[in-house]
């Protein structure tokens, strides 16, 4: 027994130094990603800081203040008094009053325009004065205005290097992208971390470490090569064959020498009670020849006695024998006659009454057909027979078409439900795997579409959805809804809406969602409502929409 207890022992030490050194490899794997997802989100982060550029709603002001901008430069433009002047040969012009002063030339056949408010006046030297004049405006209110939004834009523009919208939209959606790095940096962070530190992770390794080292101290040799677990659970499991073959061995043979004792104790209790009834026996037999013998008879007298009553006894077997051939010539036992001839008259007379009184009931009935006309009637019923025989061929006609009109809308039914049904199993069976895994197995849809069963690969029943958790049931929904869009839009694209599907999903299988959202987009509109847009960074080229800042 110790030594199996020791194989054992050992198989078990090396199943767990085994399962110790995957999980060491594996979180030291995540935390080799964590820590380059780490540095990554601070290089989105600095490239984030580092970009100054304008937040929707400062963009939104800019805009309104260019807008108010150019609006007064058109008033400004629309205030002033237009002078143009069409020279037929070159020259010059003096302006005594607008808005730019002094000497302009003049070129043959090119316009020359001159603008001042609330007058222009030009002087072309030996020829003419001209001076034109309109409606009195409002220029200097609009020149203030003008100013004031080059004000305002210079200090809105001034932080960004540039005041030009273009460039200012330019800036603005490179925030963006920078800032959609940062939330998918964050997102493959957090899916990591999967809600722990990266200083649990490292506790978690250095315990495996130290548990691995435990195991090396006791089995030195495992350090350089991994102990074979089932080579040393089938030596374990020998060693355990191995002993329960000798206990059986053992216990067999204390059965058999048990059963033995057994046998041969009571071989001695019947042989002792058939020794004690040989003497009752004995006894009896013994007191009853003292008996016979105590009548003072002679063995000679005796033998007399016996050889007459002998005599009498076969005399009295052919006196039976004589009797009994009397009796047999009579056949039957008279009284047993004599009661079944009892039994058969009274029989007969309970028939005669009967026969008395149907004859008299069926002369009264012959009375009352007499009365009613009996051929009438048997026309009327004859006919009304003819009706209803009619009557039911027609139903009978009826029923046939409706059974084979429903047996035929069922077969279509059937058809087209299973036309639609297994091409939606077998998408959704192979997106859930995907997801979660083969551990599931295939999915089972009903008529209605939804999915009723899962039928996993280790078992072949099916398991009601009831069994799954609640991860696993929306992970499941989600599966089979893609898949009958994917079916149902083969011909042309279908939208799919999706209302906070994945609250319950947990981080790892939450990017292996993302990335069938992603593929299924190239096929199908996908609109997600969602309170926990975060979860949902990872999609590359999904667009966001803030409801509430639409509404505002």
């Amino acid at each position: 027994r110790e030594a199996v207890d020791k194989a054992v022992q050992i198989a078990d030490a090396a199943r767990r130094f085994n399962e110790c050194g995957r999980e060491l490899r594996r979180i030291s794997e995540i935390i080799s990603k964590i820590e380059k997802a780490e540095k990554a989100l601070a290089e989105c982060r600095k490239k984030r800081n580092v970009h100054v550029a304008p937040d929707a709603r400062s963009l939104k002001v800019i805009r309104k203040v260019i807008k108010d901008r150019d609006d007064a430069q058109l008033r400004i433009d629309a205030s002033l008094i237009t002078l143009e002047i069409v020279p037929h040969k070159d020259g010059s012009v003096e302006v005594v009053s607008g808005e730019t002063t002094g000497f302009m030339p003049l070129k043959a056949g090119t316009p020359t325009q001159v603008h001042g408010s609330p007058e222009v006046v030009a002087e072309i030297p030996r020829l003419a004065r001209l001076r034109a004049w309109g409606p009195v405006g409002s220029v200097e209110e609009h020149r203030e205005a003008r100013a004031k939004a080059d004000k305002k834009l210079k200090e809105l523009t001034d932080p960004f290097g540039t005041s030009d919208l273009d460039s200012l939209e330019s800036v603005a959606e490179k925030g963006k992208e920078l800032d959609a790095s940062v939330a998918e940096a964050d997102t493959k962070l957090q899916t990591l971390l999967a809600g722990r530190t990266l200083d649990e992770f490292v506790q978690e390794r250095n315990t495996f470490e130290t548990t691995s080292k435990s195991f090396l101290v006791t089995y030195p040799d495992w350090g350089k090569t991994a102990p074979d677990t089932d080579a040393l659970d089938a030596e374990a499991e020998d060693a355990r064959l191995a002993f329960i073959t000798r206990v059986e061995n053992a216990e067999a043979a204390w059965d058999k020498a048990r059963s033995a004792l057994t046998a041969v104790s009571g071989q001695k209790e019947t042989l002792s009670q058939r020794l004690e009834d040989s003497k009752r026996r004995v006894t009896t037999l013994r007191e009853k020849l003292s008996e016979l013998t105590s009548d003072g008879k002679s063995l000679e007298e005796r033998e007399s006695e016996l050889l007459r009553t002998t005599m009498a006894w076969q005399s009295a077997q052919t006196r039976l024998a004589e009797i009994q051939g009397q009796l047999n010539q009579y056949g039957d036992e008279p009284v047993a006659v004599v009661e079944r001839l009892e039994a058969q008259l009274e029989a007969a007379n309970q028939e005669s009454n009967q026969a008395r009184e149907q004859e008299v009931r069926e002369e009264a009935r012959l009375e009352g057909l007499s009365a009613q006309g009996p051929y009438s009637a048997l026309v009327m019923t004859e006919e009304r027979v003819a009706q209803l025989q009619q009557e039911v061929r027609r139903e009978e006609l009826r029923v046939e078409a409706i059974r084979l009109l429903y047996d035929t809308v069922t077969a279509c039914r059937s058809e087209a439900i299973a036309a639609v049904s297994m091409p939606v199993e077998t998408t959704a069976t192979k997106t859930l795997q995907r997801i979660a895994g083969r551990r599931l197995g295939r999915i089972q849809v009903g008529e209605t579409f939804e999915p009723s069963t899962v039928v996993p690969e280790s078992i072949e029943e099916a398991v009601t959805l009831d069994n799954l958790s609640g991860g696993e049931q929306e992970q499941l929904y989600l599966a089979t809804r893609l898949a009958l869009a994917e079916v149902l839009g083969k011909e042309e694209r279908q939208l799919v809406v999706l209302d906070d599907v994945l609250t319950a999903t947990d981080t790892g299988r939450l990017a292996r969602v993302m990335n069938v959202l992603e593929e299924a987009a190239q096929r199908l509109q996908i609109l997600i409502l969602t309170c926990h847009p975060e979860r949902y960074r990872g999609l590359k080229h999904a667009t966001f929409f803030d409801l509430e800042t639409l509404i505002a």
